[in-house]
C-alpha cells in the first residue's frame, strides 16, 4: 500500500515524504467498528516516539475526526491513514486519503446547492466552518472539520486539503486557496502537527491512563 501512496502523491505533485523521516505507521481505514483498535495502535505509536509527559489529546482527536469522516462520509474502498514522525522538527505528519466518488468539494457543492460556490477550494473552505455538515441528522453536526481547523491553529501547525480541483492551505493561520487543472478523486488531507506545542498531561491523565 505504501507504493500506492507514493503513486497518488506523485500523480498530484504533492510533498509529504522527507529524507530523514523515521518510524512510519500505515493504517487501512475500513469501518468505524475498527476505530478503537486502530486508535490503540496509533496511541502506542505516539508513546514510542514522543515524551509521555505530553498530552496527546489534540493528535488523537484529529485522528478520531478524520477516521470517522472517512467511514461516515466517504465510504470508499481505498482509504488509509499514513503517519510519519520527523524527529528533527518534532512534527507528526498525518495523511488521510479516501478514493470516494464524491470528495469534500463535490459533496458540499451538491448539498448546499443554494450557495453559489465559484471554485472547489471555496467549497473546501466552507466545509471547515462551524456546524457545516452534509449529514441529515443533528448528532455531532459539523464538529469534525471545524474541530480539525481549530486544533491545527491552536498548535500553530499546518493543514492542507485537496479535493476535486481545489486546494486549501492553512499554514500557521495563514490561509491560501488555489485551483488546479488536475482533478483529485476523493479527498486528501495532510496535517503537520508541531509537537513542541503540546501541553503537559494533567495529573488525572496519569492516574486514569491505560497502557496497552
Amino acid at each position: 500500500m505504501l507504493q500506492t501512496i507514493i503513486q497518488i502523491l506523485s500523480k498530484y505533485n504533492l510533498e509529504f515524504f522527507e529524507n530523514n523521516e523515521q518510524n512510519s505507521l500505515l493504517i487501512k481505514v475500513i469501518k468505524e467498528d475498527l476505530l478503537v483498535q486502530d486508535k490503540i495502535l496509533f496511541k502506542n505509536y505516539l508513546n514510542n516516539l514522543l515524551d509521555r509527559t505530553l498530552s496527546f489529546d489534540p493528535i488523537l482527536s484529529i485522528f478520531d475526526e478524520l477516521y470517522m469522516n472517512i467511514c461516515q462520509h466517504a465510504k470508499a474502498v481505498n482509504s488509509f491513514c499514513y503517519v510519519l514522525y520527523s524527529p528533527e522538527n518534532k512534527v507528526i505528519k498525518l495523511l488521510f486519503y479516501d478514493e470516494a466518488k464524491k470528495g469534500i468539494a463535490k459533496k458540499i457543492k451538491d448539498f448546499f446547492s443554494d450557495i453559489n460556490f465559484k471554485t472547489d477550494s471555496d467549497c473546501i473552505e466552507y466545509s471547515l466552518n462551524e456546524k457545516v455538515t452534509t449529514r441529515t441528522f443533528e448528532y455531532n453536526q459539523g464538529r469534525g472539520l471545524d474541530n480539525l481547523r481549530t486544533i491545527v491553529e491552536s498548535m500553530n501547525s499546518e493543514l492542507e486539503i485537496f479535493s476535486g480541483n481545489g486546494k486549501y492551505e492553512n499554514r500557521k493561520k495563514v490561509i491560501s486557496k488555489t485551483n488546479s487543472s488536475e482533478k483529485i478523486k476523493g479527498t486528501i488531507i495532510i496535517v503537520n502537527l508541531n509537537c513542541k506545542n503540546l501541553d503537559l498531561k494533567e495529573e488525572s491523565e496519569y492516574t486514569n491512563s491505560l497502557e496497552f
